[in-house]
């Protein structure tokens, strides 16, 4: 079995979708099937589409709903995977809604156009229900999300309880595109990236499944198995 030193619960869209096979393209690596792909041809961008995915590339196209944690001494993968399969099963797969490009901060991402309660909820729910499975932060991973990021009080309060700042209230659903660009930047490709996905994003994103992802040895994600919302 292939050994991780992170896992993460992702939302990722169904395979045979086009906005699944755009962020792939994108992002240059496939995440389902753990390989490098061909990047696509966009006129007008203002960097090389490599310089501007070189941050979240290695994470492979998603949106977080656990962040990526080092599993508990006491849990083992496979036992996530039944916990995921027996959550899964019991659930119906649902229509998150419409989504559009949009710059967050200095970065690139694909949002919904009208954020919902109910999806919050889902996503808190994802990171208190499986949260046994996930090791205590060290003192240097507290330290290192400390110096990586200005946390509000509040914050900083989720990070030390729940591994991670940005949940509950503090959720911004999101499927990220570029690393951090100027702010110039970052509106041209938001310009060209709502044109170019135009077609793709016209139709409402479905959850049809929840995604493991895994952290191998070189640092690039893969998904490890999709656990379909069968209920």
């Amino acid at each position: 079995m292939t050994l991780y030193k992170r896992v993460a619960i992702f939302f990722a869209p169904g395979t045979q979708t086009a906005l699944w096979e755009f962020g792939g393209n994108w992002l240059g690596w496939d995440v389902e099937h753990a390989k490098s792909v061909s990047y696509p041809d966009i006129d007008g961008l203002p960097e090389p589409i490599e310089t501007l995915v070189a941050t979240p590339q290695k994470y492979g196209f998603h949106g977080t709903l656990k962040a990526p944690f080092r599993l508990h001494s006491d849990q083992t993968i496979d036992g996530l995977k039944a916990a995921m399969k027996t959550y899964c099963d019991q659930r119906k797969p649902f229509t998150i809604g419409k989504m559009k490009v949009a710059t967050l901060g200095h970065f690139v991402a694909i949002i919904q156009e009208n954020p919902s309660e109910k999806f919050t909820e889902f996503a808190s729910e994802i990171v208190t229900h499986f949260d046994d499975f996930r090791a205590p932060l060290s003192e240097e991973d507290i330290a290192k999300r400390r110096n990586k990021s200005k946390l509000t009080a509040r914050q900083d309060e989720l990070m030390l309880k729940w591994g991670y700042p940005y949940i509950f209230e503090e959720f911004k659903f999101h499927l990220t595109l570029t690393g951090k660009l100027s702010e110039q930047n970052a509106q041209i490709v938001r310009d060209r990236l709502s044109d170019h996905l135009k077609p793709i994003l016209d139709a409402p994103v479905e959850a049809v499944d929840l995604c493991l992802y895994g952290e191998r040895e070189d640092g690039r994600f893969e998904i490890i198995e999709r656990f379909p919302f069968s209920g």
